[in-house]
C-alpha cells in the first residue's frame, strides 16, 4: 500500500475526485437503473473505491511524521480528534434517520440511503485509515531496524492483498474470505506487541490515553452498528460490512487498541519509576549540552555555525572550538561509538581529556597519541572514537589537520572540494595508530569547511539508499546562498531525502568560513 509515493495535495485531490465520482455512479444506477451486470458493477465499483483508498492513504502516510518521545501524546489528542470529527455527523443522521424519522418514508428512499451510506462509507473509510496510519507510527516508534519496518511491509502488503480478494470475491468460494481474513487478522496481532511508546507517556497522561484508546474502541462498535441498520433495508448497493479490508482493518485496529489499553493499565505501578528515570535523563542532557560550546564566532573573519541533533535523549557526537591565542585556534568534531547514556559519558570525558591536553600543548599530533593512550588505558572494551582536528594560524595562513577514521570534511575553496580524509585510524582500537600523518594546507583565499558525522551520510530513505557523500558534496558545490543558512539547508535537503523514515544516529554539522 505504500510502494509508490504521489505528493501529498495531489492524493488528497485524487481520492476526493475518485470518491465523488463513486457517488454520482451509485445515483445513476439507481435513477436510471441497474442494467450493468454484478461483475461489471464490481470492477467500476472497486477500482474507483481502490484509487481513493490508496490516495487517502498515502496522503495521510506523508502527513503523519515519525511517532517518538516528544510527539506522543500529539498522536494521541489526534486519534481522539479524529474519532469525534468523523463518529458526531454520522452518528446524527443515524439518530436522524432511524430514529426521528423511524416511519417517514425518507427511511425508505432508495436515492436518500444510498447517499447516507455513500457518505458513511467515506467517512468510515478515511477514519480507520486515519487511525491505521497512527498504529503504524505507534509500531515503528523507535525501532529503526529493517527487520521490523519489513514486517510491517509485509502486513501492508496482505492488507492490499484483502482489497484484491474484494476485487475478485465473486468469483471465489466464500471459505476464502475467513481464511484470509484469518490469516491477516494473526499477522496483525503479532506486530501489535511493539508498544515501546506506552512507556513514555507519563502516569497522568495514561489515562487519557486509555480513554482515546476506547473511543476508538466505542466508533468502531457504533460504525458497524451504522452499517448493519443501513444494510438491512436491502435496497443499498453497496454493503461495506462484506468487504474483507474494511474487517480485517477494523479487526486490526480493535486488536491494536484493546492490547494497548491493556498494557497502559498493567504499566502504571511502574510509571512512577519510569518517570524518574527519564527526569534523570534530562538532567544528564543538560549537563551535556553545557559541554557543548553555546556562543561559536561570528566576525567578518570568522564565522562558525553548528547543528546538533541526539539521536535520543543522550547523545555521543562532540564538537568544539577552542581558542590558543588570537591569531590560531582548534576546532574538532568526534564520534563515539554507542548510543544513549554509555556513549554520552564516554563524550564527556573524552571532551574533558582534551580541554585538559590543551593546557599543555597545542602540538596535533601530541594530542591524538595522548587521547588515545587515555582512551585505552581505562580500558573500554569495544568503545572507540572516530576524531578530527584541526588548528587553523591566521597569521601563517596554515590549516593543519588530522582525520582519525572520522567522514572526512569538505574543504571548499572557490568550486574545487577537497576531502580531508588523512591522518590515522579510530581512536581507541590500536594501542599505537598506524599510518600517522598530518596535513598541513597553505590557503591564500577564503574558504568553507564542513565537518559533520557519520548519522548524516548513514540517514536513508524509504528505498533504503543512504544520503551519501556524494550528495552532500553536490549540495555544498552547488549552493550560492549565504552561508549562514548552510546547515539549515542541508537538514532540509535530509528531511526530504528520507521522507518518512527515522533518523537511526545522533546528526552533528560543524560549518566555518574563513577570510
Amino acid at each position: 500500500m505504500n510502494v509508490y509515493k504521489l505528493k501529498p495535495r495531489f492524493s488528497l485531490i485524487l481520492g476526493l475526485f475518485c470518491w465523488i465520482f463513486l457517488l454520482f455512479f451509485q445515483l445513476i444506477l439507481v435513477v436510471v437503473g441497474n442494467n450493468l451486470d454484478v461483475y461489471s458493477y464490481y470492477f467500476i465499483y472497486h477500482i474507483f473505491l481502490g484509487l481513493s483508498i490508496f490516495s487517502i492513504h498515502n496522503y495521510y502516510d506523508q502527513k503523519f511524521k515519525i511517532a517518538n518521545s516528544k510527539n506522543i501524546l500529539n498522536f494521541l489528542n489526534k486519534t481522539f480528534k479524529y474519532s469525534l470529527k468523523s463518529i458526531i455527523p454520522v452518528g446524527i443522521v443515524w439518530i436522524v434517520l432511524f430514529n426521528l424519522l423511524s416511519e417517514n418514508y425518507i427511511t425508505r428512499n432508495t436515492s436518500v440511503l444510498n447517499i447516507v451510506n455513500h457518505l458513511n462509507i467515506g467517512i468510515a473509510l478515511t477514519y480507520l485509515i486515519v487511525i491505521f496510519t497512527v498504529c503504524k507510527r505507534f509500531i515503528l516508534f523507535d525501532d529503526y531496524n529493517s527487520f521490523a519496518k519489513s514486517l510491517w511491509k509485509i502486513f501492508e502488503f496482505l492488507i492490499l492483498f484483502t482489497f484484491i480478494f474484494d476485487f475478485v470475491s465473486v468469483f471465489l468460494p466464500s471459505s476464502f474470505y475467513y481464511i484470509i481474513g484469518f490469516i491477516v487478522s494473526i499477522y496483525g496481532i503479532i506486530i501489535s506487541f511493539n508498544l515501546k511508546w506506552i512507556a513514555y507517556i507519563s502516569f497522568d497522561k495514561k489515562w487519557k490515553s486509555i480513554f482515546y484508546l476506547l473511543v476508538i474502541i466505542i466508533s468502531l462498535f457504533l460504525y458497524f452498528r451504522i452499517f448493519l441498520q443501513v444494510n438491512l433495508t436491502a435496497i443499498v448497493i453497496f454493503d461495506l460490512t462484506k468487504s474483507l479490508y474494511f474487517m480485517v482493518i477494523s479487526v486490526f485496529i480493535f486488536l491494536y487498541s484493546s492490547i494497548s489499553i491493556l498494557v497502559n493499565i498493567f504499566n502504571l505501578p511502574t510509571s512512577m519509576v519510569f518517570e524518574k528515570f527519564q527526569k534523570e535523563k534530562q538532567i544528564a542532557r543538560k549537563v551535556q549540552e553545557d559541554l557543548i560550546p553555546k556562543h561559536l564566532p561570528n566576525s567578518d573573519n570568522l564565522k562558525l555555525f553548528s547543528i546538533y541533533k541526539p539521536h535520543s535523549d543522550l547523545g555521543g557526537d562532540y564538537f568544539d572550538y577552542i581558542s590558543l591565542d588570537k591569531n590560531k585556534f582548534i576546532i574538532c568534531i568526534g564520534d563515539v561509538s554507542g548510543k544513549g547514556m554509555p556513549a554520552a559519558l564516554l563524550m564527556s570525558n573524552f571532551q574533558a581529556s582534551l580541554r585538559t591536553i590543551l593546557r599543555y600543548t597545542d602540538n596535533l599530533e601530541n594530542i591524538i597519541h595522548e587521547l588515545n593512550y587515555q582512551l585505552k588505558s581505562k580500558e573500554s572494551g569495544d568503545r572507540f572514537v572516530s576524531f578530527f582536528i584541526a588548528k587553523c594560524d591566521t597569521k601563517k595562513r596554515t590549516l593543519s589537520y588530522i582525520n582519525c577514521g572520522h567522514p572526512a570534511p569538505l574543504l571548499k575553496i572557490k568550486n574545487k572540494i577537497i576531502f580531508l580524509d588523512q591522518g590515522t585510524t579510530l581512536i581507541g582500537v590500536f594501542n599505537k595508530l598506524p599510518n600517522f600523518k598530518t596535513c598541513n594546507i597553505k590557503y591564500n583565499k577564503e574558504f568553507i569547511l564542513l565537518c559533520y558525522t557519520d548519522g548524516l551520510l548513514d540517514t536513508q530513505n524509504e528505498k533504503e539508499d543512504y544520503y551519501g557523500e556524494e550528495r552532500l558534496k553536490n549540495l555544498v558545490l552547488s549552493s550560492d546562498e549565504d552561508f549562514e543558512i548552510l546547515n539549515s539547508l542541508i537538514i532540509e535537503d535530509l528531511n526530504s531525502f528520507r521522507g518518512n523514515t527515522i533518523y537511526n544516529d545522533d546528526i552533528t554539522i560543524l560549518s566555518m568560513k574563513l577570510n
